[in-house]
């Protein structure tokens, strides 16, 4: 298949980014509200589902810093194309998990997890740098900022329409021989392919593949990125304690990517019924989040970051309390909805502060790292709070979770007090929009 000719102009190109980036997000948003409940619902245990994220998450961690140097090789294209085929086997697997009733065995779910977790490692960057290099190819001056948030908004509606569509679909339930959930993750499926057409469409390669030594230059260059990375740690005070801040947080994370499922279930009363329900508040905790994130540069500006992210780091996790704790189904969306309003709003804070610890030769490194962490603490998480609220109880489950995610309010005001820029009146506005992907750790993808 022949793929349409180079755009000419940066609003071509940046159509093609916003198509392809929607497309990208739009088979997440089908994915999100039925993950958790697709397992539990088969017989695994919160802890066992907590094994699966971790097996998901080791293994893009793993292959993070090997696979970099692959979309240059081989061509940004080809390597999207190739994750494409690694999320149709996984997504291939749970189909067949969503449409029998029994539970599945452990070498099927590596599998699918494995699948995701390379999908995840080969994705992350090839499209956003396509679209930088393609723009610059044009005229070297554009700036490409107005693309990036575009590209935020359009993931946060395409996540949005995605989970409504699944809501939508187990309300409907319009196979009366397949679990709606099967036919969620059709619908997924075939939303995988389109988005493989569209690759092939729409991205044209603006320089032809470095080839194989390019890609064992990159290998060979992974243990001094490595050593890069260890000695930002061990030199940037503030850089540590804002990676505490990021470890407490993918712990509260936890309770409302995890648990939350679960306990709405619980409350409408079946499995189906939640995943029906988690699908339009899905969407509207994704619209909380984009709008958070709109509206905190004016908090920001007031108290400074610091103090903003630690604010934000409290209140978030009295929200989460009130998810474990208040009764009924609108109590429980209510406090979920604004905790992904602070979620969102805490991203672009965090993300700020980050960049500010290091200069721009670091800062994708610092990024990284940020992200690494995220994941790490995230694997671990799940499958202690999943424990705790197999062995104990859900509410209590999700308040761990908020007391866990408080800390980083004082990991925050520690970073303030010892950051030494700190005062000498650096503005914290234009600060960097985050789209789901930099914030969430979703199994799914």
């Amino acid at each position: 298949m022949t793929p349409a000719s180079a755009p000419t102009t940066v609003s071509a190109i940046t159509r093609r980014y916003l198509v392809l980036d929607g497309l990208r997000w739009l088979p997440t948003g089908l994915f999100i509200p039925i993950l958790v409940l697709l397992f539990t619902g088969r017989g695994f245990s919160l802890t066992e589902f907590g094994i699966v994220g971790t097996i998901m998450a080791a293994t893009t961690f793993l292959l993070e810093l090997p696979t970099g140097g692959l979309a240059d090789a081989l061509g940004r294209r080809r390597v999207l194309l190739v994750a494409c085929g690694f999320l149709l086997v996984a997504k291939a697997i749970l189909f067949t998990v969503a449409a029998s009733t029994g539970r599945p065995s452990w070498a099927v779910v590596a599998i699918a997890s494995i699948a995701m977790g390379v999908y995840r490692a080969l994705e992350s960057g090839p499209l956003g740098a396509w679209y930088v290099d393609a723009v610059h190819a044009v005229d070297v001056d554009a700036d490409v900022e107005a693309g990036l948030g575009q590209a935020g908004t359009v993931t946060g509606l395409s996540i949005a329409t995605g989970s409504l569509a699944a809501g939508g679909i187990m309300a409907w339930d319009p196979i009366a021989t397949l679990d709606p959930m099967a036919v969620v993750m059709g619908v997924s499926i075939f939303f995988v392919l389109l988005q493989a057409l569209s690759l092939m469409l729409l991205m044209t390669e603006l320089r032809p593949p470095l080839g194989i030594d390019a890609l064992m230059a990159s290998a060979r260059d992974v243990p001094s990125v490595i050593r890069e990375t260890l000695s930002l740690v061990r030199t940037g005070r503030v850089l540590v304690l804002l990676l505490v801040v990021e470890a407490t947080w993918s712990v509260g994370m936890v309770a409302f990517e995890n648990l939350f499922p679960v306990r709405l279930a619980d409350l409408v009363g079946s499995t189906d019924g939640g995943a029906a329900l988690l699908g339009p508040v899905s969407a509207a905790g994704w619209a909380a989040s984009g709008a958070g994130a709109f509206f905190v540069v004016r908090l920001s500006r007031r108290l400074g970051p610091y103090r903003t992210g630690a604010l934000l780091r409290l209140v978030q996790a009295g929200f989460i309390v009130a998810m474990g704790l208040v009764a009924g189904v609108a109590g429980i969306v209510a406090a979920f909805i604004a905790t992904y309003l602070v979620h969102g709003a805490s991203g672009p804070v965090h993300l700020n502060l980050v960049h500010r610890q290091v200069d721009a030769d670091h800062r994708a490194t610092a990024l990284s790292l940020n992200s690494m962490v995220a994941f790490a603490s995230f694997s671990v998480a799940g499958i202690g709070i999943g424990a705790i609220a197999d062995q104990v109880s859900v509410p209590v489950a999700m308040v761990t979770c908020a007391v866990v995610a408080a800390l980083g309010a004082v990991a925050y005001l520690a970073a303030r007090r010892a950051d030494p820029t700190h005062g000498r009146g650096q503005d914290p506005a234009g600060m960097p929009a985050t789209t789901g992907d930099e914030d969430s750790v979703h199994v799914g993808a």
